[in-house]
């Protein structure tokens, strides 16, 4: 693993607990009564638009209760075969640290949802778990996942507002012990569109340029978005 200097912000200060969780105090009561409710309900969904903390929300889940975290990428797993390999015996085996586990299949978008496709088979596997599984989506209301969503607890994330993306930036900010102009913060977290990620990644490119050429790139994206 290379120094945490050298980490990406998006890796540096990713959300480990609820506490670092922004604008979401909602969604963490309603992840905790799905942990605490199991197997009332076997898996839950957590939709949502990218960077408004739902990989996050499972970190902290496994950390909060001190659960082992299983975790898969569903654009790993486009196919029965290997859900069957993989996922199956995460399902049904125990801990192998004698502690509760949590599985989080992060991405689900990237399920096929034909018969040669990983989604029949997740939800075969939701009906089998002995361990609380939660699923991360982007859109869960394509049609090929009605039935996955009658199977799951459906809680959805909406974009962070404004204010709170720029609280975070600003508390990087702080944390790397850097000068960033106010005007530059404000522009990096309206442009963010509620998505923590994309503000982080602005805010390490004004690192990495300096203000004046990422305020130029900023410009350059305005006029080919109104291309």
């Amino acid at each position: 693993m290379p120094p945490e200097k050298s980490l990406p912000l998006i890796e540096k200060y990713r959300a480990k607990t609820f506490s670092d969780i922004r604008g979401q105090d909602l969604i963490i009561q309603e992840v905790k009564t799905f942990f605490n409710s199991f197997p009332r309900k076997r898996a839950l969904i957590l939709n949502g638009p990218v960077g408004t903390g739902k990989t996050s929300m499972a970190i902290a889940l496994a950390r909060e209760f001190n659960l082992e975290l299983f975790e898969l990428n569903a654009s790993d797993l486009r196919n029965r075969a290997k859900l069957e390999e993989v996922l199956k015996p995460s399902v049904q085996q125990k801990s192998l640290f004698g502690k509760g586990k949590l599985i989080l299949m992060d991405e689900a978008d990237g399920i096929t949802g034909t018969d040669k496709g990983g989604l029949p088979e997740l939800i075969a596997l939701i009906e089998k778990t002995s361990y609380p599984m939660i699923i991360t989506a982007n859109d869960i209301w394509q049609r090929k996942f009605n039935l996955l969503r009658r199977k799951c607890q459906l809680v959805t994330l909406k974009e962070l507002k404004e204010e709170i993306v720029f609280h975070i930036i600003t508390d990087v900010l702080k944390k790397e012990e850097k000068e960033i102009k106010l005007e530059t913060l404000k522009i990096i977290a309206k442009k963010s569109r509620g998505d923590a990620r994309a503000a982080l990644n602005d805010l390490q490119s004004v690192f990495n340029l300096g203000e004046n050429s990422f305020i130029e790139e900023i410009g350059e994206r305005e006029k080919q978005d109104t291309i």
